[in-house]
C-alpha cells in the first residue's frame, strides 16, 4: 500500500513530496524517505512514463485522487497541530448522552490547557477504509467513553480494537466505560483480550463496579472512574417546573415490554392527569460536533423545566442529576444503568425503582422542592484523571 502511494506521489509536484509521503508513513519508513531525497529532480521522462502506465493500470491515481480529498485533511491537522492529543470515536449519531460525555471530556481537555484533535467515529472509518487508522501513532489517543465495549454496541467494540492493535507507539486512554458480554460470546472476548493486552500503554477506565471487576479479570491496566457526564454541573439556569418527564428506552438495552410501559402512563396519569410529556435522549437524526452544544442545552432544557423525571436511561437519570431534578430510576438491561447509580445514591432527589407501586409516594416526597447537585466524593476520582493526563 504505501510503496503504491510512494509512486503515485513521485508524480506529484517534487517540492511537496517528501513531506507528504512523510506524514503517510508516520516517521516509519527511513529506506523510503531516503529513496524519495535522492529522487528529487532526477527522475527521468522514460520513468515517468512507465510509472504513469503501471497507475493507468491499476487504478491507483483515481485512488490516490480520493486518498488526497479524504485522509490527507487529518494529515493536515496532525501537522498544523504538533502538540495535540487525539480525542476519538466520539458521535454524530443522535444520542445525546454520548454527545454529553464528549462535551465533558473536552471540558476535562479545556480545563487542563491540552490542546486536541477531535475524530468521530466517522472520520475514523474514513481513514481505516484507506488503511489509516494507524496515522495517530506516537501521539496521545483518548477514546471516547460511554457503553461501547463488548458486544452489545459490536461495531465501536470493532473500531475501539483497530484503534489499540494500529497504534502502538501511542499511550492510549479509554476514557470511562461499560463492558457487556453475553455468556456465548467468548471468541469473541477472547480476540478483545489479545489485542487490549498486547498493546503496552493502554490504560482503561471503567465507569462502574460491574465493569471495572470483570474488566480487572482480563484486562492488565484498569482504574474506576465515574461516567464522565457526572462531573458536568448543569443547574446554573433555573425555570419554573411543571409536569412530568418520561424518558424510557426504545432499542436493544430495554427491558420493559408495551404493556408495562402503558401500566406506567397510567399511573401517571394519576398523578398528572394530561400534564406528562415524553422525551428520549437519542433523536433521530444526527448530530454534527458543531450543533452538539446547541443540542444538548435545547434537551436539558426539558429537564430544568420538569418537576420530576422517570426513566430506564442511564443519561436520564445523569440529566437529572446535574440539572437538580428529582428523577424516579427503573433498570434495564445494561450493568450500566445500577452500576453508575451507585456514585449519585447520596444525591437525595434520585431514586432507584424496582416496583411501580412506590411511584405515588415517592412523586409526593420529592416534588416542590430545591435540590442542588453536589458530591464532593467525585472530585478524588477527577484528580485520578487529571494524573493520567499529564
Amino acid at each position: 500500500m504505501f510503496y503504491e502511494m510512494f509512486i503515485i506521489l513521485v508524480l506529484q509536484k517534487v517540492s511537496d513530496l517528501t513531506i507528504i509521503c512523510h506524514g503517510i508513513l508516520n516517521g516509519g519508513d527511513i529506506y523510503l524517505m531516503d529513496i524519495l531525497n535522492r529522487l528529487k529532480g532526477n527522475i527521468g521522462m522514460n520513468i515517468k512514463n512507465i510509472i504513469r502506465t503501471i497507475l493507468f493500470k491499476s487504478n491507483a491515481i483515481k485512488r490516490f485522487r480520493l486518498w488526497q480529498v479524504d485522509v490527507f485533511p487529518y494529515i493536515k491537522m496532525k501537522w498544523l497541530n504538533p502538540k495535540a492529543v487525539f480525542l476519538v470515536n466520539t458521535p454524530i449519531h443522535g444520542n445525546l448522552g454520548d454527545h454529553a460525555i464528549a462535551k465533558s471530556e473536552i471540558d476535562f481537555l479545556n480545563r487542563l490547557n491540552i490542546k486536541y484533535i477531535e475524530l468521530t467515529g466517522m472520520d475514523l472509518d474514513i481513514l481505516d477504509s484507506y488503511n489509516s487508522i494507524d496515522l495517530m501513532n506516537n501521539r496521545t489517543i483518548l477514546i471516547q467513553g460511554g457503553g461501547n465495549l463488548g458486544t452489545l454496541w459490536p461495531v465501536e467494540e470493532k473500531r475501539v480494537r483497530k484503534i489499540i492493535a494500529n497504534n502502538k507507539r501511542s499511550k492510549i486512554i479509554l476514557f470511562p466505560n461499560t463492558i457487556y458480554y453475553a455468556a456465548n460470546e467468548e471468541e469473541d472476548l477472547k480476540k478483545s483480550i489479545e489485542i487490549y493486552n498486547s498493546h503496552p500503554n493502554l490504560i482503561i477506565c471503567a465507569r462502574e463496579k460491574t465493569s471495572y471487576d470483570f474488566m480487572k479479570k482480563i484486562y492488565k491496566n484498569v482504574i474506576l472512574i465515574p461516567d464522565m457526564v457526572i462531573f458536568l454541573k448543569e443547574n446554573n439556569i433555573q425555570f419554573n417546573r411543571d409536569g412530568c418527564l418520561v424518558c424510557l428506552r426504545n432499542d436493544k438495552e430495554k427491558t420493559m415490554t408495551s404493556d408495562t410501559e402503558r401500566e406506567l402512563i397510567d399511573i401517571l396519569r394519576k398523578i398528572f392527569f394530561d400534564n406528562i410529556n415524553i422525551t428520549d435522549t437519542v433523536v433521530e437524526r444526527q448530530i454534527s460536533i458543531e450543533l452538539r452544544n446547541d443540542e444538548l442545552e435545547k434537551k436539558l432544557n426539558e429537564f430544568r423545566k420538569s418537576e420530576i423525571v422517570i426513566t430506564d436511561r442511564l443519561h436520564g437519570m445523569i440529566f437529572s442529576a446535574i440539572t437538580g431534578t428529582p428523577c424516579i430510576v427503573f433498570n434495564s438491561l445494561s450493568p450500566k444503568l445500577k452500576g453508575c447509580y451507585e456514585w449519585i445514591k447520596s444525591l437525595e432527589y434520585i431514586k432507584f425503582c424496582n416496583n411501580f407501586n412506590e411511584i405515588p409516594e415517592l412523586v409526593t416526597n420529592l416534588v416542590g422542592k430545591k435540590y442542588l447537585y453536589k458530591i464532593p466524593e467525585i472530585d478524588e476520582y477527577y484528580e485520578i484523571l487529571k494524573k493520567l493526563m499529564l
